[in-house]
């Protein structure tokens, strides 16, 4: 079991297919097992306070991957991440308590890997493209970026944007955007905000997977994807390479220190 490649594990939210496991067993340079679960599902409807209240689904799916081998997970969703507690102070111990809970290895958290993402980068005043986010999220996800010390000017969704009607709209379409959309999106907002020193996507169905390098080129700042960084949390946790540039700029970046 020694010579064996190691495990990675994910927790996937409730009712949704997550790319998350096929795309980092492409991406990496070296063999990686991947073992994924999905969160028990108990009166979840993906409103803030249902997530806000599912701390044990977490502990009972952490618990679960941990006791296969696994040597750091990943919890796909950012709103996981703050909306039990909007501040960084509040996600670090949460992440933790995960962490002990699978026998303390690496918990990676895809809010918190944009953070650390942002501080590899010396990104300090990003500019927000939140997709579907309804105003809740939208503005929980603002508040948590201001909490740690990244300041947002612009924070906007596609139905500011005026690209659909209602964010109910999207939900028509399973919450899965094309990557028209999600380009759309992001190149308004550099519009709206033009001094940005980087651009961060949010919404687990706005797949920026094949879409940074050339947002990268054309806005002339870093892009970082949620899906994209919880990749690279996830190889940083685990110390696997990914295919070089495969997520932009921050790909083969290195984990800031937890002083930066």
């Amino acid at each position: 079991m020694s010579n064996s490649p190691p495990i990675a594990g994910i927790i996937t939210p409730p009712d949704w297919y997550d790319p998350t496991p096929e795309r980092f067993r492409d991406l990496a340079t070296t063999p990686v097992r991947v073992q994924q679960t999905l969160m028990p599902a108990v009166s979840f409807d993906f409103s803030l306070d249902s997530i806000a209240a599912s701390e044990p689904e977490m502990q009972v799916a952490a618990r679960s991957l941990g006791r296969t081998g696994c040597k750091a997970i990943v919890l796909s969703g950012t709103p996981f991440t703050w909306a039990h507690d909007p501040t960084e102070a509040g996600a670090r111990a949460l992440q933790a308590r995960l962490s002990r809970a699978a026998g303390h290895i690496p918990f990676v958290f895809p809010g918190l890997a944009i953070v650390d993402a942002c501080r590899s980068l010396g990104i300090k005043r990003p500019a927000c493209c939140t997709t579907y986010y309804p105003a809740d999220w939208r503005d929980g996800w603002a508040g948590f970026l201001r909490d740690c010390g990244l300041g947002p000017n612009v924070v906007l969704s596609m139905d500011q944007l005026d690209m659909v009607p209602t964010i109910n709209a999207v939900s028509e379409q399973g919450w899965t955007l094309s990557a028209d959309d999600i380009v759309a999106s992001a190149r308004a907002v550099r519009r709206a905000d033009p001094d940005a020193d980087g651009m961060l996507i949010t919404g687990a169905g706005a797949s920026t997977y094949g879409l940074i390098n050339d947002m990268e080129r054309e806005f002339g700042i870093p892009v970082i994807g949620a899906d994209g960084a919880i990749l690279w949390g996830l190889a940083r946790a685990m110390d696997i390479e990914l295919a070089y540039g495969c997520l932009g700029q921050v790909t083969n970046a290195p984990m800031p220190s937890p002083s930066a």
